[in-house]
């Protein structure tokens, strides 16, 4: 059921302009006094008389109705007149896309990332977006991130999601399923779109309100980063300390450079074997899903003897598709 509404009814005062309207059309016509010949010219006067008087003018004044309509069109218009519609009828789809560094891996030599694929995939769900369905778009990385409310506008939908772009920080599914479940406070929410190519975790504390529809993404091969670098003061100079670590079932070879102040002072290539994968059966729509032991990555220590402020810089070059990765 739909009524009807105002969103501005101080604007109706306008309709009192139909008064002074109306009123024009009441005044009489001024004759000017003559002379004439005969009587019988008064049986002409009798009816204009009977014209002249109060809405017997209105009869077949089509002007009159006319500026009558089109001064109750201005006012109409001016209230800004809509439908109540019941927000039941509303569906409300949340789309979580993984943003984390596993995403800018890519599929081939020069070809497209995961994260790629995933703006894809849901520049087609706006594309097909009915009138009666919004979206809220979601970034999940280290943390979630709500992009847009619930709408329907499909260019601010487009716009956000082409300024989406990769972070260097590792993946926290369960932020966004937590996200999305206070969005259904006070939201209908009855199924999320997650687009990711890691696994759901099986370790939520929390029920979710609503069907999960895992897209999950073909992993984009190899995957490495450096996921720690700090540096410690010592008494010759300083200490740094780095973590590199690969996916589960990365298996690789990588060169790593050490800068000082833009000045290469320490490269070597080493070996990098991200946790052996462990397939089990999957809770979520018949997806098979993958348990990973903890991974321990490769432990960097190097020693910087200076007594100024300089620079440091860790650049690794793993071989294959993954991007190169800088702190």
């Amino acid at each position: 059921m739909t009524l009807p509404g105002f969103s501005a009814l101080i604007n109706a005062w306008w309709f009192l302009l139909l008064i002074p309207l109306v009123i024009f059309y009441f005044l009489k016509l001024r004759r000017p006094r003559v002379e004439i010949p005969s009587l019988a010219l008064w049986r002409q006067v009798i009816t204009d008389q009977r014209v002249n008087s109060p809405f017997q003018k209105f009869r077949r004044n089509l002007l009159l109705l006319l500026q009558i309509l089109l001064l109750c069109a201005l006012v109409i218009g001016a209230m800004q007149p809509y439908l109540y519609s019941n927000a039941r009828h509303v569906q409300n789809l949340p789309v979580m896309i993984d943003t984390s560094a596993s995403m800018a891996s890519l599929d081939a030599p020069g070809g497209r990332s995961r994260l790629a694929e995933a703006k894809e995939k849901t520049g087609r769900l706006i594309d097909d977006l009915l009138p009666d369905q919004q979206i809220c778009l979601i970034s999940v990385n280290s943390s979630a991130r709500r992009l847009t409310d619930f709408t329907n506008n499909k260019r601010l939908l487009r716009e956000t999601l082409a300024r989406l772009e990769p972070s260097h920080v590792p993946s926290r599914l369960v932020d966004g399923f937590r996200l999305t479940q206070a969005l259904s406070r006070g939201n209908s929410i009855e199924s999320a779109i997650l687009m990711s190519d890691g696994n759901v975790p099986q370790d939520i504390e929390f029920e979710l309100p609503f069907k999960l529809n895992f897209q999950k993404l073909k992993p984009g091969g190899a995957n490495v980063g450096i996921v720690d670098f700090n540096a410690r003061r010592s008494r010759a100079g300083w200490e740094v300390f780095a973590r590199i670590e690969g996916a589960p079932g990365t298996k690789v070879q990588a060169e790593y450079e050490l800068r000082q102040n833009g000045q290469v002072i320490k490269s070597e290539l080493i070996s990098i074997e991200g946790p052996r994968i462990n397939s089990e059966k999957a809770a979520v729509e018949g997806e098979g899903d993958k348990k990973a032991d903890q991974p321990t990555g490769e432990r960097l220590m190097f020693k910087i003897s200076t007594d100024t402020a300089a620079m440091l810089e860790l650049r690794l070059k793993p071989d294959g598709l993954d991007r190169k990765s800088v702190v």
